[in-house]
């Protein structure tokens, strides 16, 4: 791979259907091993290749000679930004996050979350992962996802308190492109329909009702997290 030629995008869109069905078993080990490497590059200084990694971990079990190329391709997408790197200033704001979910994205039906916390203008944790249940409207995907960008906030104000660093928690924000997920979050209690994300619901619910953070509507080409959950990157 050190001679493979580099490409611009990690995974593109629907790029694994383009794939005929029974490819050829590769070796687990080999294919474990790989995405395992991916993975700490990914949750550590790689943010951009965190879908493209989640996504493949899923056949990890059982994985084709198609799922060990687009792995590749990831080797092949970081060989041309070796030289990008995460920048970090030395003036920290409030804690403001991202939170976006797909729909439906993954083998079995379910959404991707992904998550992104900032302390200002820098970058402090990220996260792309499957959520547990599928999710019938997109409304209930956008609330499993803000329910756990919402746990990340609690941890960053919990850290925060402990260092005396009481004037970075004094505002939360948590930005999200779901007006449906803020209304539905807005009004008195929730339906009959969704008891499956009521404990979310509630739980974020109650987060805003008591101050510890607001949510606000942002579109869609302005979400930091949006590519944490999407096939295609720009």
């Amino acid at each position: 791979m050190s001679l493979c030629n580099s490409v611009k995008t990690p995974m593109s869109k629907n790029e694994d259907k383009f794939f005929d069905s029974g490819n050829k078993l590769v070796n687990v080990a080999e294919f474990q091993t790989l995405i395992g490497e991916l993975l700490y590059l990914a949750n550590r200084t790689h943010p951009d290749i965190s879908f493209a990694v989640t996504y493949l971990s899923q056949f990890c079990q059982k994985p084709e000679q198609k799922h060990l190329k687009l792995a590749k391709k990831i080797l092949r997408y970081l060989k041309g930004t070796k030289e990008k790197t995460l920048v970090y200033s030395n003036k920290f704001g409030c804690i403001n996050a991202s939170s976006d979910a797909s729909w439906g994205n993954a083998e079995n039906g379910k959404s991707f979350s992904g998550s992104v916390l900032m302390l200002g203008d820098s970058l402090v944790t990220w996260k792309c992962n499957k959520q547990r249940s599928v999710c019938l409207p997109t409304c209930e995907a956008e609330l499993c996802a803000l329910a756990e960008t919402a746990k990340n906030v609690l941890w960053a104000k919990n850290v925060l308190n402990e260092l005396n660093c009481f004037s970075f928690i004094e505002s939360c924000v948590i930005y999200s492109n779901s007006k449906s997920a803020i209304d539905w979050l807005n009004c008195a209690r929730s339906s009959s329909k969704t008891r499956h994300v009521n404990l979310r619901f509630h739980f974020v619910k109650d987060l805003i009702s008591g101050g510890e953070m607001q949510i606000i509507f942002v579109p869609t080409e302005e979400m930091i997290s949006d590519f944490f959950n999407k096939d295609c990157y720009s």
